[in-house]
Protein backbone atom coordinates (compact mmCIF):
# COMPACT_ATOMS: atom_id res chain seq x y z
CA UNK A 1 0.00 0.00 0.00
CA UNK A 2 1.01 3.61 -0.52
CA UNK A 3 1.42 6.47 1.97
CA UNK A 4 2.01 10.15 1.26
CA UNK A 5 4.45 11.86 3.62
CA UNK A 6 4.44 15.65 3.86
CA UNK A 7 8.24 15.69 3.75
CA UNK A 8 9.10 12.85 1.41
CA UNK A 9 6.08 12.36 -0.85
CA UNK A 10 4.45 9.06 -1.74
CA UNK A 11 6.07 5.80 -0.65
CA UNK A 12 5.15 2.17 -0.46
CA UNK A 13 4.71 1.02 3.14
CA UNK A 14 4.28 -2.30 4.88
CA UNK A 15 1.05 -3.43 6.54
CA UNK A 16 2.81 -3.28 9.88
CA UNK A 17 3.70 0.40 9.36
CA UNK A 18 0.11 1.32 8.52
CA UNK A 19 -0.83 1.52 12.20
CA UNK A 20 2.08 3.82 13.09
CA UNK A 21 1.72 7.55 13.71
CA UNK A 22 4.20 8.19 10.90
CA UNK A 23 4.54 5.16 8.60
CA UNK A 24 6.92 6.90 6.17
CA UNK A 25 9.98 4.59 5.88
CA UNK A 26 12.37 7.51 5.30
CA UNK A 27 11.20 9.32 8.44
CA UNK A 28 11.44 6.14 10.51
CA UNK A 29 14.94 5.34 9.28
CA UNK A 30 16.17 8.89 9.86
CA UNK A 31 15.11 8.83 13.52
CA UNK A 32 17.40 5.83 14.08
CA UNK A 33 20.45 7.81 12.96
CA UNK A 34 22.54 10.36 14.90
CA UNK A 35 21.12 13.89 14.59
CA UNK A 36 24.01 15.00 12.37
CA UNK A 37 23.11 12.48 9.68
CA UNK A 38 19.32 12.37 9.78
CA UNK A 39 19.06 14.43 6.59
CA UNK A 40 21.74 12.53 4.70
CA UNK A 41 20.93 12.01 1.04
CA UNK A 42 22.67 10.14 -1.76
CA UNK A 43 22.33 13.29 -3.85
CA UNK A 44 24.70 15.05 -1.44
CA UNK A 45 27.53 13.33 -3.30
CA UNK A 46 27.85 14.97 -6.69
CA UNK A 47 30.90 13.18 -8.09
CA UNK A 48 29.81 9.56 -8.11
CA UNK A 49 29.55 8.02 -4.65
CA UNK A 50 25.79 8.46 -4.35
CA UNK A 51 25.22 6.89 -7.76
CA UNK A 52 27.56 4.00 -6.96
CA UNK A 53 25.69 3.38 -3.71
CA UNK A 54 22.31 3.63 -5.46
CA UNK A 55 23.39 1.09 -8.06
CA UNK A 56 24.45 -1.28 -5.29
CA UNK A 57 21.10 -0.82 -3.52
CA UNK A 58 19.29 -1.73 -6.74
CA UNK A 59 21.21 -5.01 -6.99
CA UNK A 60 20.36 -8.41 -5.50
CA UNK A 61 21.38 -7.23 -2.00
CA UNK A 62 23.22 -10.45 -1.19
CA UNK A 63 26.76 -9.08 -1.16
CA UNK A 64 28.54 -6.58 1.04
CA UNK A 65 29.56 -2.98 0.44
CA UNK A 66 32.77 -1.45 1.77
CA UNK A 67 33.16 2.31 2.15
CA UNK A 68 36.85 3.07 2.64
CA UNK A 69 38.79 6.30 2.98
CA UNK A 70 40.59 8.75 5.28
CA UNK A 71 38.84 10.45 8.18
CA UNK A 72 36.54 13.32 7.27
CA UNK A 73 35.83 12.31 3.66
CA UNK A 74 32.13 11.59 4.21
CA UNK A 75 32.08 7.84 4.83
CA UNK A 76 29.54 7.86 7.66
CA UNK A 77 27.44 10.44 5.81
CA UNK A 78 27.28 8.14 2.80
CA UNK A 79 26.48 5.13 4.99
CA UNK A 80 23.65 7.09 6.62
CA UNK A 81 22.28 8.11 3.21
CA UNK A 82 22.29 4.44 2.21
CA UNK A 83 20.36 3.60 5.37
CA UNK A 84 17.61 6.05 4.40
CA UNK A 85 17.55 5.04 0.72
CA UNK A 86 16.99 1.28 1.09
CA UNK A 87 14.32 0.39 -1.51
CA UNK A 88 12.41 -2.15 0.61
CA UNK A 89 9.98 -0.19 2.87
CA UNK A 90 9.90 -3.06 5.35
CA UNK A 91 13.63 -2.91 6.08
CA UNK A 92 15.00 -0.75 8.90
CA UNK A 93 18.79 -0.80 8.87
CA UNK A 94 20.99 -0.71 11.94
CA UNK A 95 24.03 1.61 11.87
CA UNK A 96 26.49 1.00 14.68
CA UNK A 97 30.22 1.26 15.30
CA UNK A 98 32.28 -1.89 15.67
CA UNK A 99 33.08 -1.05 19.28
CA UNK A 100 29.45 -0.31 20.16
CA UNK A 101 28.36 -3.59 18.59
CA UNK A 102 30.92 -5.53 20.60
CA UNK A 103 29.81 -3.85 23.82
CA UNK A 104 26.14 -4.54 23.03
CA UNK A 105 26.85 -8.23 22.44
CA UNK A 106 28.61 -8.45 25.80
CA UNK A 107 25.77 -6.67 27.59
CA UNK A 108 23.01 -8.78 26.01
CA UNK A 109 24.88 -12.07 25.91
CA UNK A 110 23.89 -12.64 22.28
CA UNK A 111 24.67 -11.28 18.82
CA UNK A 112 21.23 -12.08 17.41
CA UNK A 113 20.32 -8.39 16.97
CA UNK A 114 23.23 -8.01 14.56
CA UNK A 115 23.68 -11.44 13.00
CA UNK A 116 20.01 -11.68 11.98
CA UNK A 117 19.30 -8.04 11.11
CA UNK A 118 18.06 -7.70 7.52
CA UNK A 119 20.46 -4.83 6.83
CA UNK A 120 23.45 -3.87 8.98
CA UNK A 121 26.02 -1.06 8.71
CA UNK A 122 29.16 -1.43 10.83
CA UNK A 123 31.11 1.81 11.16
CA UNK A 124 34.64 2.52 12.37
CA UNK A 125 36.26 -0.83 11.75
CA UNK A 126 39.85 0.21 12.34
CA UNK A 127 43.29 -1.20 11.88
CA UNK A 128 43.10 -3.77 14.65
CA UNK A 129 40.82 -5.24 17.29
CA UNK A 130 41.48 -4.33 20.90
CA UNK A 131 41.22 -7.94 22.11
CA UNK A 132 41.00 -11.41 20.53
CA UNK A 133 37.51 -11.71 22.03
CA UNK A 134 36.42 -8.55 20.18
CA UNK A 135 37.67 -10.02 16.91
CA UNK A 136 35.85 -13.30 17.65
CA UNK A 137 32.58 -11.42 18.19
CA UNK A 138 33.01 -9.61 14.89
CA UNK A 139 33.79 -12.86 13.09
CA UNK A 140 30.69 -14.56 14.53
CA UNK A 141 28.43 -11.75 13.28
CA UNK A 142 30.07 -11.55 9.86
CA UNK A 143 30.10 -15.32 9.42
CA UNK A 144 26.41 -15.67 10.31
CA UNK A 145 25.45 -12.90 7.90
CA UNK A 146 27.70 -14.35 5.20
CA UNK A 147 26.05 -17.76 5.48
CA UNK A 148 22.56 -16.26 5.38
CA UNK A 149 23.51 -13.89 2.52
CA UNK A 150 22.43 -10.78 4.43
CA UNK A 151 23.85 -7.48 3.13
CA UNK A 152 26.30 -5.61 5.33
CA UNK A 153 27.99 -2.25 4.82
CA UNK A 154 31.44 -1.89 6.36
CA UNK A 155 32.96 1.55 6.93
CA UNK A 156 36.68 1.89 7.59
CA UNK A 157 39.64 4.23 7.20
CA UNK A 158 41.78 1.36 5.91
CA UNK A 159 43.05 1.05 2.35
CA UNK A 160 41.95 -2.05 0.39
CA UNK A 161 45.45 -3.56 0.55
CA UNK A 162 45.52 -3.17 4.35
CA UNK A 163 42.33 -5.10 5.08
CA UNK A 164 43.76 -8.62 5.21
CA UNK A 165 46.77 -7.73 7.42
CA UNK A 166 44.47 -5.89 9.83
CA UNK A 167 41.49 -8.26 9.92
CA UNK A 168 42.99 -11.67 9.15
CA UNK A 169 42.27 -14.08 6.32
CA UNK A 170 39.04 -15.63 7.58
CA UNK A 171 37.23 -12.39 8.39
CA UNK A 172 38.49 -10.52 5.33
CA UNK A 173 37.58 -13.37 3.01
CA UNK A 174 33.96 -13.37 4.16
CA UNK A 175 33.66 -9.59 4.03
CA UNK A 176 35.24 -9.27 0.59
CA UNK A 177 33.55 -12.20 -1.18
CA UNK A 178 31.57 -10.54 -3.98
CA UNK A 179 31.73 -7.17 -2.21
CA UNK A 180 31.66 -3.78 -3.88
CA UNK A 181 34.08 -1.09 -2.73
CA UNK A 182 33.55 2.65 -2.78
CA UNK A 183 36.83 4.43 -2.11
CA UNK A 184 36.49 7.94 -0.70
CA UNK A 185 39.32 10.39 -1.29
CA UNK A 186 40.28 13.89 -0.29
CA UNK A 187 41.27 15.81 2.80
CA UNK A 188 39.47 15.93 6.12
CA UNK A 189 36.75 18.51 5.45
CA UNK A 190 36.38 19.28 9.13
CA UNK A 191 39.99 20.51 9.16
CA UNK A 192 39.96 22.10 5.70
CA UNK A 193 36.98 24.24 6.70
CA UNK A 194 39.06 25.67 9.55
CA UNK A 195 42.58 26.06 8.16
CA UNK A 196 42.21 25.64 4.38
CA UNK A 197 43.42 22.91 2.04
CA UNK A 198 46.99 21.66 2.23
CA UNK A 199 49.45 22.52 -0.50
CA UNK A 200 50.17 18.90 -1.25
CA UNK A 201 47.40 16.43 -2.11
CA UNK A 202 47.91 12.68 -2.37
CA UNK A 203 46.30 10.61 -5.10
CA UNK A 204 47.16 7.02 -4.25
CA UNK A 205 45.96 4.42 -6.72
CA UNK A 206 43.92 1.43 -5.56
CA UNK A 207 42.80 -1.94 -6.81
CA UNK A 208 39.27 -1.34 -5.48
CA UNK A 209 36.46 -2.60 -7.70
CA UNK A 210 34.89 0.86 -7.66
CA UNK A 211 36.98 4.00 -7.13
CA UNK A 212 35.17 7.32 -6.91
CA UNK A 213 36.04 10.74 -5.61
CA UNK A 214 34.20 12.43 -2.79
CA UNK A 215 32.73 15.90 -3.10
CA UNK A 216 30.15 15.85 -0.33
CA UNK A 217 29.12 19.08 1.42
CA UNK A 218 31.28 20.25 4.28
CA UNK A 219 28.88 18.91 6.92
CA UNK A 220 29.03 15.48 5.31
CA UNK A 221 32.35 14.61 6.87
CA UNK A 222 32.55 11.29 8.63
Amino acid sequence: MMYTCEKHGEHKISRYAKSMANPCPICRRATLLPCRFQKADLNDFITGEGLEAQNWLQGPMQNNLLILGPSGTGKTHLASAITIAIPDPCVLAKLITAREMSQAIIAKGTDKEFSERAFLIIDEIGRSFHTPAEQDRMFDVVNSRYNEMLPTVFVSNLKPEDLRPAWGDALTGRIMDGAKIILMRGEDRRIVNKIGPSRVRSDTSSDASSVVRSNAPSDAAE
